[in-house]
């Protein structure tokens, strides 16, 4: 059972019903006529895709789980064949103890679905320590090409031109330049006017592969219902299920990529280019479903650059991920050290748009007090932003699930000041859990993000948290960039919160929604909401410049 729900979830980090809203409204923009489904399967929906074949290359399918379960029903020797896999990449990973590396190697090996499960892992070395952690990294932008070389690649390039490649490109790699889960990327020059241009090409057999995976996770996931009697879990598992299949099928498509790609150019130009931040240029007239053509950018990948310069990329997309997140909220959710680039002139370079999504106004603002009041130590007031921000469920009033006995705002405040395993009823495990986002004294813990996030999903097993799917992509997003940040950090001085302040005043003081105004009012209204705010906004507290004026003027002639 927890092989089911950590692959389910670590794989959910990725594919967010934000995306899924988003990748629909992107599809529409362009006249899509392809939709794609909610997490729920809908006969309705069903039936609009019978004609679709997974084994076909002209035609892209979107996720459905009734027709993947038709199609390989009667496949009992390929379903068979792929557990085999996978039970003998569990059985070589338990044999080997080198940190990681064959845990690497077997993700690599069993493609793509399993390939996001160790990226997202690759985030957590709290969870499975520092070396393992590392050797994930390397599954960002170090797949194995595939076995039957770049032939099998210009073939699909081919295919998605539509006529002879030497008619729009030239110079082309004989290698793969770099190598992803789900697409290879080869230098070319346009025949057009011999620009240096990055062709992204989808790996062969992506949609069948991935298929294939998800019907076995439903199987295991119904064999675990069987051993487990899991009961009423079963519902809520197959909907992860099929928000990870859709998110997923979503992303073999790469004109969605494109779009979005062109939207967060036009969306943030004039913020981009005050952060020194690039974002490369799509050309659409080659673009299509498995194949995406972007200018091409010189740099170097964060692990290469000296600690100085490695911690000024960090600040730099952290300041850049604060920006998306107060301002419109479409947010780059992959920011990786295999999607960041630094240039000759300072600035930095962000890559592959495939993970996306859409905070919701009413979220941001609710966002933007829980990081002031954060700053502020104003703990108390934290349990009313997570209800803003939609985290904690509306429909309770006793947030405690059966067995705790802590009320949560004291298991806030001391999640903030001493940490989620020190509770009394907490679970043994956590509290021998080594802190590596933080010293082992475990001072100024409000400046370490994943720390955080990790007290979060402690307390998510205790209290009814309802955390929206893109909350995980966007606190995935800023826990990787800490970890950039601190990995080249010797003096400890960079701070999340501190990065992300200023985006998040404008934010507080400019709401747009009902619940950002209630917020806002409360603050106003309440000793510690206007401490928050002063300190969130660097205000001087009016009381003590009187006193410190009172305290000048002792002594002196009121006239002169």
């Amino acid at each position: 059972m927890l092989v089911v729900w950590s692959t389910l979830l670590s794989v959910g980090f990725l594919s967010g019903s934000g995306r899924h809203a988003l990748h629909s409204e992107l599809r529409g923009q362009r006249g899509f006529s392809r939709g794609l489904r909610a997490a729920a399967y809908s006969a309705d929906a069903a039936s609009s895709d019978e004609g679709c074949d997974l084994d076909a290359r002209a035609a892209l399918c979107t996720y459905d789980r009734a027709a993947i379960n038709a199609r390989f029903r009667d496949e009992p020797l390929e379903v068979a064949g792929r557990l085999a896999s996978v039970a003998v990449a569990v059985a070589r990973v338990n044999l080997a103890h080198d940190e990681g590396a064959t845990l690497r190697a077997e993700l690599s090996r069993l493609g793509p679905v399993f390939c996001k499960v160790g990226q997202t892992m690759a985030t957590r070395p709290d969870i499975i320590g520092l070396e393992t952690s590392r050797n994930l990294g390397q599954l960002q932008d170090a797949i194995a090409p595939e076995a039957d070389g770049p032939a099998v690649a210009m073939r699909t390039l081919a295919e998605a031109l539509g006529r002879p490649i030497e008619d729009c490109l030239m110079e082309v790699s004989p290698e793969p330049v770099a190598a992803a889960s789900l697409a290879e990327v080869y230098k070319a020059r346009l025949v057009s006017d011999g620009r240096a241009v990055a062709v992204k090409i989808q790996r062969p057999g992506l949609e069948r592969k991935v298929a294939l995976d998800f019907y076995v996770l439903g199987k295991l996931l119904e064999l675990a219902q069987r051993r487990f009697n899991i009961g009423k879990d079963v519902e809520q598992i197959v909907a992860v299920l099929d928000e990870v299949g859709n998110g997923i099928f979503a992303e073999l498509d790469f004109e969605i990529e494109a779009q979005s790609i062109t939207s967060f150019r036009q969306m943030y130009a004039k913020q981009l280019d005050s952060l020194g931040v690039v974002v490369p240029e799509v050309v659409g007239a080659l673009t299509s479903t498995r194949v995406l053509v972007t200018e091409w950018i010189d740099g170097t990948p964060p692990r290469d650059l000296a600690p100085t310069e490695r911690q000024r990329l960090a600040r730099i997309a952290v300041r850049c991920l604060a920006m998306q997140l107060m301002t419109d909220g479409f947010i780059h959710c992959d920011p990786h050290e295999g999607n960041l680039l630094a240039l000759p002139d300072g600035r930095v370079a962000l890559l592959d748009f495939g993970l996306m999504a859409q905070m919701r106004t009413d979220h941001q603002e609710a966002m933007a007090h829980g990081v002031l009041n954060i700053i502020a130590e104003n703990y108390l007031a934290l349990e009313e932003v997570f209800r803003g921000m939609g985290v904690l469920d509306a429909s309770k009033t006793d947030l405690r699930r059966p067995g705790v006995e802590e009320p949560f705002s004291d298991a806030i405040e001391r999640c903030m000041t001493g940490g989620a395993a020190d509770a009394p009823d907490a679970d043994p495990a956590a509290s021998s859990r080594k802190k590596l986002v933080q010293g082992d004294d475990g001072a100024d813990r409000r400046r370490a993000f994943g720390q955080l996030y990790e007290e979060l999903s402690e307390l998510a097993f205790r209290y009814y948290f309802t955390i929206p799917s893109y909350y995980i992509l966007v606190m995935r997003s800023f826990v990787t960039l800490e970890g950039i940040a601190l990995s080249a950090d010797p003096d400890d001085s960079f701070n999340m919160y501190q990065a992300t302040a200023p985006y998040a005043r404008r934010k507080l003081l400019t709401p747009r929604t009902a619940g950002g105004r209630a917020l806002l009012r409360a603050a106003f209204f309440s000793r510690d909401g206007r401490k928050a705010l002063r300190t969130g906004l660097r205000l001087p507290n009016p009381w003590r410049s009187l006193r410190q004026r009172l305290r000048r003027w002792r002594g002196k002639p009121l006239l002169t």
